[in-house]
């Protein structure tokens, strides 16, 4: 499996820790689940994504995800995209500006230096 799409559904709880163990998953799109405040996914980022070495892009916006975006996101060497707006995600672990994303983007109330958005205060 290359693509995973679960955008756009009524999806809840956390995200499945059976992802991680998808080793050839270049595209992975959980986004826009909190339909009509369903809730989407939940919980925190798994720390075990940083396994998933051909992940080039990585979209969960629109979801209500929390915590912090974990420093072992830096395994995931491939990756040149990553959402995660429209959650509740409040900051990204410094560690991940070391990948120099084409697109890290989490929306302007996430504290991050690195980050692509073009927020205006």
């Amino acid at each position: 499996i290359e693509e995973i799409h679960f955008d756009g559904n009524v999806f809840e709880g956390n995200i499945p820790q059976f992802i991680s163990n998808l080793s050839t998953l270049v595209v992975l799109n959980l986004s826009n689940n909190n339909f009509e405040d369903s809730g989407g996914f939940t919980g925190t980022i798994p720390t075990t994504f940083g396994t998933l070495d051909y992940l080039r892009v990585l979209n969960i916006e629109g979801n209500s995800i929390s915590g912090t975006v974990p420093a072992e996101i830096t395994g995931m060497e491939s990756l040149e995209e990553f959402y995660f707006f429209e959650n509740q995600i409040s900051s990204v672990n410094e560690e991940v500006c070391s990948l120099n994303l084409g697109a890290l983007m989490g929306g302007c109330s996430v504290s991050c230096s690195c980050c692509t958005d073009s927020c205006r205060l």
